[in-house]
């Protein structure tokens, strides 16, 4: 398998990881085949080790497709371990979610969405 397959499959089973450098021990997500920072191979996929939380969101009013996305919902800049940004959707209820929120993986869908909650 491939890096992305591997991290698919992975995902598809509830754990959402990333990647660590070996080399720089720095983390990165979306996985590749080198390091973005110092360029190193030696990388691993990990399951994220803090809890992950909200760093941006914005409520979507008007869906782009609205066989996939029923409004309103929330998209959201989630930060994994202080040092990773994923856009993802948040399934939040409105008067619950807020910038620092804590959330936790809870899906990719078959459409290939990240979903926090």
């Amino acid at each position: 398998m491939d890096i992305w397959e591997d991290w698919l499959e992975l995902a598809k089973k509830g754990n959402f990881t990333i990647q660590i450098c070996i080399d720089c021990n720095k983390s990165q997500f979306y996985p590749r085949s080198f390091c973005q920072f110092c360029n190193g191979i030696n990388l691993e996929l990990v399951s994220y080790k803090d809890q992950a939380h909200i760093y941006s969101f914005t409520e979507i009013l008007r869906s782009p497709n609205p066989e996939k996305f029923t409004p309103p919902y929330f998209i959201g800049l989630v930060e994994i371990d202080n040092a990773i940004k994923v856009i993802c959707q948040l399934n939040i209820n409105k008067e619950e979610i807020s910038i620092g929120k804590p959330v936790k993986f809870k899906e990719l869908t078959n459409d290939g969405i990240i979903i926090f909650h």
